[in-house]
């Protein structure tokens, strides 16, 4: 029914996915791993929001109708028609023992490229053959480091690494946000959702659980 995904400019990234679980498996059952982004999702749109904290710029919001069988075709026809950048996206997931592990490589052709046309365009036909040949175990390999990934595609290109930026799990919810919103709808609201005498509220993104007691409420209300 809904993905999110929310990314801090300091790498901290949580998610959160509502679905059917049983309609969920019987697509599966259906059509194995190879289910499209239609038959998941049916019509909807694709948002990317930037949201400046602090007050600092104005927020930015593009939205696209989903397009595409895959959610790598969703992003290239994305940034296409929002931000009129030409990309290539590879995506890949697995399992890795208990867990699952994603990776991605994206290309993306800047504005400034896009002006000199005939001498880049060979260029960038070639830079998508290069990525097209990637496969999903070198992706996901973790013997094998982004680097000398990039190096094995790209070495006649040359290729510059910056410093990279490590995404960590993290969410924002905490015990003093929960209590501000709890505090902006009427009390006698609130009173109702108690289960033995307490108020719960589940997180979607992390599933921590915030329990609020008659007395916790008193000192929300009574501040």
């Amino acid at each position: 029914r809904m993905m999110v995904v929310d990314v801090t400019s300091g790498g901290e990234m949580r998610g959160y996915a509502g679905f059917d679980e049983k309609a969920i498996a019987e697509l599966v059952a259906e059509t194995g791993a190879g289910a499209t982004v239609p038959q998941l999702f049916g019509k909807g749109y694709l948002a990317f929001t930037v949201d400046h904290q602090g007050g600092h710029g104005d927020r930015y919001q593009g939205i696209v109708e989903l397009t595409g069988d895959t959610l790598a075709d969703c992003l290239q026809h994305y940034f296409m028609q929002s931000e009129q950048l030409q990309s290539g996206i590879v995506l890949a997931a697995g399992r890795r023992g208990e867990h699952w592990v994603s990776a991605a490589l994206v290309l993306q052709r800047l504005p400034e490229e896009a002006i000199h046309v005939i001498e880049d365009e060979e260029e960038w036909r070639r830079a998508m053959i290069l990525q097209a040949s990637v496969r999903e175990n070198e992706l996901l390999d973790d013997g094998l480091g982004l680097n000398d990934l990039l190096f094995r595609l790209f070495h006649e290109e040359g290729v510059r690494v910056f410093e990279p930026r490590r995404l960590v799990e993290g969410c924002r919810c905490s015990q003093v946000k929960l209590e501000e919103v709890l505090r902006s709808m009427p009390r006698a609201e609130i009173t109702e959702l108690k289960v033995d005498g307490a108020v719960e509220v589940t997180c979607q993104f992390c599933n921590t659980v915030y329990r609020f007691n008659d007395e916790d409420l008193e000192r929300i209300y009574g501040s």
